[in-house]
C-alpha cells in the first residue's frame, strides 16, 4: 500500500482556509483509492484519527534548527513514500531540507498567487500598515523566510498550480517549471440546490485586510432597503472588523454575520444563496469559494478577481471591475431570474467539467506515478 504525508501548518476543521479544503479533499481521494494517509500539523496538540487518517501534531514554532529536529524525527517515523506540501510557508523550507538528506519525494503547490512572487513575505509587509521602523525589522526577517522557502520551491521534486496565470508567473519570476493542477471538489447531488427566499447575497471568506469585507458591508448599506438576504460569513481573521459589523447587524434586520462556519455548512449555505461577491484585490489564488459556488448553481460576481479570466470568458459569473458595476450586477442579477438561472446552470456544467476531484484526481496519479517509481 502506498504512502501519502500532507504537511501544513493546520487541518481544515481547525482553520479553514483555501489550501486546508484542498489538503483534505486529495488526502480522503488518496485514501479512497487505497493508500495510507498521514497528515503533519503544525497546531495539533495531540495525535487523532479522521476518517481513517492519522494526524500527527509537530511544534514548528522554535527556531528553525530545533523545528527542525522535531520535524525530521516525526517524517522519519511515519516514512512516507512521498510528501506533499501546499502554500509558501516555513514547512516548505523544512520539508526541502528533509528531502535533500533523505531523497523523499516532495510536491509542492500553491496556494496564492502571491506565492510566484521571489518575494512574498516582503510584499506582504510592504501592504501593511506597521511603524516604518517596525516595517524594516520585519522586512529583514522575513527576508530570510522568502529565501528559504523559495529554495525549497525549487528542490521540490514537482510544482503544481492552479491556474495558466500561475504558471507563467511561475516561469517568469522564479524560473520554476510547474504542472497545473486546479482545485478540485466533490460534485454535490443538482436535487439539494435550492435558492432561499428572498435571495441571498453571501460573502464567504476569512475577514483579513486583503480580501475587503469592508466593501460587502458598503453594499449591504447601499443595498439594504432591497428584498435580499445578506451574509456576511467566515473567521474573524482581524478583529478591527468586528465593532462595525455588530453594529451593522443591529441597524439592518436583513444582514447576518455568521463567524465560525464548517466546510460543510459553508456547502450548504451556498447552495442556498443567490449570488457570491467577492472582493479581494488581484492576487489572491483561485478561491475554493468560487468552485463551491458554481457547483451550487450559485454565480460569482467579483469586484477586481478573475482567475484566468473565467468569469469573463465562460459567463459563470460577473467581473465587475468597480463598485458601482458591483452594485448594479447584483441588482440585475437578482431581478432577472432568468439570466440568473441560466448563468447557474452554465457555473454547474462547467464547474463539474473543470474541477470535479473524480474527473482530474486520475491527472494527478499519473504525474505522480514515475516519481513514486523512481524513489522504490
Amino acid at each position: 500500500m502506498p504512502k501519502i504525508c500532507f504537511v501544513a501548518p493546520h487541518y481544515y476543521t481547525t482553520l479553514i482556509g483555501g489550501a486546508e479544503v484542498q489538503n483534505y479533499i486529495l488526502s480522503k481521494k488518496f485514501r479512497q483509492q487505497g493508500w495510507e494517509v498521514h497528515h503533519v500539523i503544525g497546531d495539533l496538540n495531540c495525535q487523532i484519527i479522521h476518517q481513517d487518517m492519522v494526524l500527527h501534531p509537530c511544534d514548528i514554532t522554535p527556531g528553525f534548527k530545533k523545528a527542525y529536529a522535531n520535524f525530521s524525527k516525526l517524517l522519519n517515523e511515519i516514512d512516507a513514500d512521498i510528501f506533499y506540501q501546499r502554500g509558501r510557508n516555513i514547512m516548505t523550507a523544512l520539508l526541502s531540507r528533509y528531502s535533500k538528506q533523505t531523497a523523499k519525494p516532495f510536491i509542492f503547490a500553491t496556494s496564492m498567487d502571491i506565492d510566484c512572487l521571489k518575494y512574498k513575505q516582503i510584499a506582504r509587509v510592504l501592504d501593511s500598515n506597521a511603524h516604518p521602523i517596525k516595517r524594516a525589522i520585519q522586512i529583514l526577517i522575513k527576508l530570510r523566510l522568502d529565501r528559504l522557502t523559495l529554495q525549497g520551491m525549487r528542490t521540490a521534486d514537482l510544482v503544481l498550480s492552479q491556474s495558466s496565470y500561475q504558471q507563467s508567473q511561475l516561469d517568469r519570476n522564479l524560473n520554476i517549471t510547474s504542472h497545473i493542477f486546479k482545485n478540485v471538489h466533490h460534485v454535490p447531488a443538482e436535487k439539494g440546490l435550492i435558492k432561499a427566499n428572498p435571495p441571498i447575497v453571501l460573502w464567504l471568506s476569512s475577514l483579513k485586510k486583503w480580501k475587503r469585507p469592508e466593501i460587502f458591508i458598503n453594499i449591504v448599506k447601499k443595498l439594504g432597503r432591497h428584498p435580499y438576504q445578506f451574509i456576511l460569513a467566515g473567521r474573524m481573521a482581524n478583529e478591527k472588523y468586528r465593532k462595525t459589523i455588530l453594529k451593522l447587524k443591529s441597524e439592518q434586520r436583513n444582514f447576518n454575520y455568521i463567524e465560525n462556519i464548517s466546510f460543510e455548512e459553508s456547502n450548504k449555505l451556498i447552495s442556498k444563496s443567490s449570488v457570491l461577491i467577492n472582493t479581494s484585490r488581484i492576487y489572491e489564488g483561485f478561491p475554493n469559494t468560487f468552485i463551491q459556488a458554481w457547483l451550487r448553481k450559485t454565480p460569482t460576481i467579483s469586484l477586481d478577481f478573475d482567475p484566468d479570466n473565467i468569469l469573463k470568458n465562460e459567463s459563470v459569473g460577473i467581473h465587475s471591475g468597480s463598485y458601482e458595476n458591483l452594485l448594479s450586477n447584483i441588482n440585475f442579477l437578482l431581478n432577472h431570474k432568468k439570466d440568473l438561472w441560466i448563468m447557474g446552470s452554465k457555473a454547474r456544467k462547467f464547474a463539474i467539467r473543470e474541477f470535479s476531484v473524480e474527473k482530474k484526481f486520475p491527472f494527478l496519479l499519473k504525474i505522480l506515478s514515475p516519481i513514486l517509481e523512481s524513489n522504490r
